[in-house]
Parts: C-alpha cells; structure tokens; sequence
C-alpha cells in the first residue's frame, strides 16, 4: 500500500457544519424573513377579504336555494347573536338565515326570529375586527327571499345592491364585492361602477 493511500485513510472524514457556516444561513434566512414579512401581512389581509366577501355570497346562496326548497320565506340579516337581527353595525359582526313563517308584508316583522314558527338555518360568526362589509341601500340590514327565490322586502319590494368588503386599508383596489341581483342570483367580484371603501 503506497503511503498516499495510507495518508488518506486514516483522515478522519469531517460531518456537520462549521459555526462559520451557520452563521451565514442564519443571516441568510433573517433577510429573506424581513424582505418577505410585508408581503406575508398583504397575503394574509387579502385572504381575509376573500374569506368574509365569499362566506358572504355562499351564505346568500344557500337562503335562496332553501327558500325555493321549502317554498317559503327565508331571511338573511347581520346579527352578533345568533338569535336577534342587528339593525346597527355592518355586516361583519355575523349574520344568520331564518325561515319566517310569516307572509310578506302582513303585520308582524317580516325581518326578525319570532315564536310563531320561524326556524334558524344556519348562524355565521363575527369576522376579523378589521373587516367591514356594508350593504348599500336597502340591503343595509338584511336581505328576504321569497318561494321562488327572488329578493323580496318586507314592503314585496325587490331588493338589490352591492355589500362593500373592505378592511383597514381601505385599499378599494383590494377591496371585493358582493353583488345581489333582484332575480335573488348573488356573486363576488371586484368593486366597480366608482364603489369606494368610503362610502
């Protein structure tokens, strides 16, 4: 065996890292943190704006759908309870569907959970506090299907608008949409038509 072979066997093989070299990754890895943490907040902000203008529209859907499934009446309006319809406050504080055995436009509430029958279908919970969704005129509180699935008030008016997604940027292109046809049809889109998280 010739003494280079023997030099090179009994060096002993070096594993792991150097403290040089994990320094240097560590320093790595706390730029790219700092470079991508602001986009990581964006991300998550957007998210949110999705999350609440989506939960939203399926929300809509599904008291159209159960209006027309049982031929009857069922209402969607804000509430922070469960139980009450909110008349103060935007959309975000939760909301909830009920079926309201009542007709349109007799004598009682149409708009609220009362002993005589109505039934609740589904309760959604509050949002993140930084989220707003405001309903634009005559869907500010809440929003009534009929048998057939069109948007009826308590008047037998049609109802339709658009509810405003917007959170604490107040950045209307990021903000989302939820538009509400008469026909009772509902979808998320982008603001348009001069629709501002102002108002």
């Amino acid at each position: 065996m010739s003494k280079a072979n023997r030099t090179c066997r009994l060096m002993p093989r070096q594993t792991g890292v150097t403290l040089i070299e994990l320094i240097v990754v560590l320093a790595i890895a706390a730029i790219i943190a700092l470079i991508g943490a602001p986009s990581l907040t964006t991300i998550i902000k957007d998210s949110r704006l999705r999350l609440g203008a989506n939960g939203l529209q399926n929300s809509m859907a599904l008291a159209r759908s159960t209006a027309v499934a049982r031929s009857s009446r069922v209402t969607i309006c804000k509430s922070s309870d469960g139980t009450s319809c909110a008349t103060s406050g935007d959309w975000s504080q939760g909301w909830m569907i009920f079926e309201d055995t009542g007709t349109i436009g007799d004598s009682t509430d149409d708009t609220t959970v009362d002993g005589n029958g109505d039934q609740r279908v589904r309760v959604k919970q509050g949002l993140d506090v930084l989220v707003t969704i405001v309903g634009s005129a005559g869907i500010e509180s809440f929003v009534s299907f009929d048998g057939s699935g069109f948007t009826r008030d308590a008047s037998n008016n049609y109802q339709s608008g658009t509810f405003t997604v917007c959170d604490d940027r107040g950045d209307a292109g990021r903000a989302r949409a939820v538009y509400l046809g008469a026909a009772g049809s509902s979808r998320v889109g982008d603001l348009a038509g001069g629709l501002t998280c102002d108002g």
